[in-house]
């Protein structure tokens, strides 16, 4: 096997682009140092070099993902985005939080007494909430930061256990799946993000 030179930083990429696709496909108890190697074409101690443990890449990869995720959303928030553009980013990032894959990892990131977002110190939400307030008229309202909260709040749930509330409230047919409930969700948010 020819040995790839890399650079830390990409060496650190290219694992945490590895792990992303293990965890989407499996779960987060597939993301194995031993299968991280494998694909990488690596040895396991090279991964252990740039994270610790396993736990480390799990952190580092949750982090990646959140923050590109609120920058992506950020950026759609820009202030020459319209209303409905707005109202379209913020669907778009609460599916991604509603996905069952990140559910799981939430989970374990919160079972094992880990915070599942970015540091607390970015201010990732707060930025978040500053932008959406200064593309609306109802920034002013006091339910505004509640609905955000809802949304995301809503989201996580429906990442965790969606799935099975859904089961036990009576006959598929009779409930909404997971796109019918963001979109209701959706119509509520752009009812306060309009000020309505």
């Amino acid at each position: 096997m020819t040995r790839r030179r890399r650079t830390a930083e990409a060496a650190k990429n290219e694992i945490l682009e590895i792990a992303e696709q293990l965890l989407l496909a499996s779960g987060p108890e597939s993301v194995r140092l031993e299968a991280i190697a494998r694909d990488m074409g690596v040895s396991h101690p090279t991964i252990l070099h740039h994270f610790g443990s396993i736990e480390g890449v799990l952190n580092a990869l949750h982090e990646r993902v959140s923050r590109k995720i609120r920058e992506d959303f950020l950026g759609l928030l820009s202030a020459n985005a319209s209303q409905e553009d707005r109202v379209r980013a913020i669907s778009a990032s609460l599916k991604e939080l509603a996905r069952p894959e990140k559910g799981r990892l939430l989970a374990w990131l919160v079972a094992t007494g880990r915070d599942p977002f970015p540091p607390v110190e970015e201010q990732g939400m707060a930025k978040v909430l500053d932008a959406l307030k200064s593309n609306s008229e109802a920034a002013n309202s006091p339910n505004f930061t509640n609905v955000l909260l809802l949304a995301v709040l809503a989201m996580l749930g429906e990442a965790l256990v969606g799935d099975a509330v859904r089961a036990r409230l009576g006959p598929e047919d009779s409930v909404p799946d997971r796109a019918q409930f963001r979109s209701w969700l959706m119509e509520v948010l752009g009812r306060e993000l309009a000020g309505r």
